[in-house]
């Protein structure tokens, strides 16, 4: 099984999920129309043990980067600011506790 990378920065800085959901094509049978995803599910139903485990171990890592993508955005953005700044505040007053 050939796992392809994605660019997850094209993802994230790109307009997300939301816009890909929204680009996806679908495949008409007879009828029916398949979108990709519902193909893509098919596929994944359809490997082995062994190349399941190996697309579920690619797939975390992708999601992992997605997220660390979007919290260095986020971030960028100044959107964190605020709970870093009642965090530092918090710690200053002597409110914070060894874990």
């Amino acid at each position: 099984m050939k796992i392809q990378r994605v660019d997850v920065d094209a993802v994230v800085i790109g307009g997300g999920f939301d816009k890909v959901n929204s680009m996806v094509p679908t495949l008409n049978i007879g009828g029916f129309q398949m979108s990709e995803l519902e193909q893509l599910e098919q596929q994944v139903l359809q490997l082995s043990p062994d190349d399941l485990a190996k697309f579920r171990a690619w797939f975390i890592e992708l999601d992992y980067q997605f997220w660390d993508k979007q919290i260095e955005a986020d971030v960028a953005a100044g959107k964190l600011d605020r709970l870093i700044a009642d965090a530092r505040a918090e710690f200053k007053a002597g409110k914070a506790r060894e874990l």
